[in-house]
């Protein structure tokens, strides 16, 4: 084989290693679907210890026992932990090492991916790198070697050159630029040195640009989006004061007591949100839904409109009048024969947005609803804390965080090629 053939060769094996590791080891900044986060603590020993390095990668499905990175509701932080239940689309987790399992649940967009495999102590490397301060000077060290390398291989390629007669190229040869690199490459220690520059220069600004490894408390950054939304409403009594609301006014989380309240303003507040370019626009309507468990009963209503907006946020309101309702209970209760019933009733908005996020389509269709128990007296909120997984020993959550997890609501997306 000549040399142009094995040069060829071997620049054709360099591309494809190339992009062998671009498919399997990118993270999502550039195109790639790996994450990297380096450990904390000790709860996943002796599988992980502190400052190790998790890889992870994206999986069409989760099972039991199996090591996830997901992004805790509680915590608001990604965690890599074992998953120990999976029901009815929640996945309850646990780390090795604890001797209880994690607050909360997560669902199937808080999962991250599934781990692939671990570098011991390789998270602090990629942590201190991923400064930029000290990527600058990993970058700056790979240039200068490479730098070096080249300053020591080019006087010596033209010293062979002017010893068989050559001038500036050899006839019927390539640039000596990239003779050069050939020689360097065949040249086992010189090729070391050569690739520990690149790999240098090139580690450096890309462990900037994508946070690769960042410790605790976060991961790198996946190109994702966040639909959120909080319900709330409000209503005056009809009386200045009275016993049940001395203000004169009944506010979110409070009963609704329906011979005191005349009518009661529903909101839902959208907001759209991404740390990366976008722009998006959408539709959103307020409905409900009033329903009979006992006999699947049930009625769809609109209770306002669509309306379209643009942006980042939006907001539905629409006032209710809670007479018409307790008329309306009354009806259903007389009509089943059931006196003083109560019914399940749900404040069931819509919002649908589509856009870009990074450059790449997005549409979603966010629909979080808010549950009531309502009879001919009171409407309530009807909002508990769910079931704790077997062998869970946290202590159950308050009412006030449960109430609050139900009025404000949060949906994860990810981009889509356009």
């Amino acid at each position: 084989m000549n040399r142009s053939i094995r040069g060829r060769a071997l620049r054709t094996a360099l591309l494809l290693d190339l992009a062998a590791a671009w498919f399997f080891l990118a993270p999502p900044q550039l195109g790639g679907s790996t994450l990297y986060s380096a450990t904390v603590g000790t709860s996943m020993e002796p599988l992980f210890h502190a400052g190790d390095l998790a890889v992870v990668r994206r999986a069409p499905s989760y099972k039991v026992g199996q090591v996830v990175l997901y992004e805790s509701p509680v915590f608001h932080r990604a965690v890599l932990h074992r998953i120990i239940v999976a029901q009815h689309g929640h996945y309850f987790f646990k780390g090795d090492n604890n001797d209880f399992v994690d607050a909360g649940y997560a669902t199937r967009g808080d999962l991250l991916g599934r781990l692939w495999f671990r570098v011991p102590k390789a998270g602090r490397a990629l942590s201190w790198i991923g400064k930029p301060r000290h990527s600058a000077l990993v970058a700056a060290a790979g240039t200068l070697l490479l730098l070096l390398v080249g300053a020591r291989a080019v006087p010596r390629a033209l010293r062979r050159r002017r010893r068989r007669g050559g001038s500036g190229r050899a006839r019927g040869r390539k640039p000596m630029l990239s003779s050069t690199l050939l020689a360097r490459l065949r040249r086992p220690r010189r090729s070391l040195l050569s690739l520990a520059g690149l790999v240098a220069l090139v580690v450096g600004p890309v462990a900037v640009v994508t946070g690769l490894a960042q410790p605790g408390t976060k991961t790198v950054q996946v190109r994702s989006y966040e639909s959120t939304g909080a319900f709330s409403y409000v209503g005056h009594a009809n009386a200045a004061s009275s016993a049940a609301y001395p203000a004169g006014i009944v506010q979110t989380g409070a009963p609704i007591f329906l011979s005191e309240i005349r009518s009661l303003t529903l909101s839902f507040d959208y907001r759209f949100r991404s740390s990366l370019p976008h722009h998006v626009r959408g539709t959103i309507v307020l409905r409900s839904v009033l329903a009979d468990e006992s006999t699947a009963w049930h009625h769809r209503y609109r209770l306002k409109a669509p309306q379209s907006f643009a942006g980042d946020h939006a907001t539905a309101s629409v006032q209710v009048d809670l007479h018409d309702l307790t008329e309306q209970l009354d009806a259903l209760a007389a009509s089943a024969g059931t006196p003083g019933a109560s019914y399940a009733l749900e404040l069931d908005p819509l919002v649908h947005i589509t856009g870009t996020v990074a450059g790449k389509h997005v549409s979603q269709d966010f629909t979080p609803t808010l549950p009531f128990t309502a009879n001919n007296a009171v409407l309530k909120l009807n909002v508990s804390a769910p079931a704790m997984a077997p062998g869970a020993t946290y202590a159950a959550p308050s009412a006030a965080s449960v109430l609050l997890a139900a009025l404000h609501r949060r949906r994860r997306g990810r981009c889509r090629a356009a």
